[in-house]
């Protein structure tokens, strides 16, 4: 944390992406209010993960607005994400270092590290060998 990197380039399309059918198909903005503008051909139903290319049903002011309010949910995911890191940086760091020693975990040691922050097993940084580790 505290720095960029270029690891969470397919995250960003992906969150985009998502973001944008938030607010074009699924009515989701408090700006545009329940509307939506569907593909003619939707992604699911066309088998492949390329995007359609299909004119805009709508004015350039429009998409403006959608602009902005895809900028707008992916700048509050943001936030909320880095303080939810920020608030369990002490389990973060546990994890690290049992992702040092393992390179790889399932979901039973993430939870077993979320539920030691929980009981106050965790404390600041972990110290000695960390949690979930044999």
């Amino acid at each position: 944390m505290g720095c960029g990197s270029t690891g969470a380039a397919n995250d960003l399309t992906g969150a985009t992406a998502i973001a944008t059918r938030m607010v074009r198909e699924f009515g989701l903005s408090k700006a545009l209010g329940p509307v939506g503008y569907a593909t003619e051909n939707p992604d699911y139903l066309r088998g492949d993960s390329q995007p359609s290319v299909v004119p805009r049903p709508y004015s350039e002011q429009t998409q403006r607005i959608v602009d902005q309010e895809v900028a707008r949910l992916l700048r509050a995911a943001e936030v909320r994400a880095t303080d939810l890191l920020r608030a369990h940086r002490a389990a973060l760091d546990c994890l690290a270092a049992v992702l040092v020693d393992r390179e790889t975990v399932d979901g039973s040691v993430v939870l077993d590290v979320l539920h030691a922050e929980t009981d106050g097993a965790v404390e600041g940084a972990p110290h000695g060998r960390p949690l979930g580790v044999s």
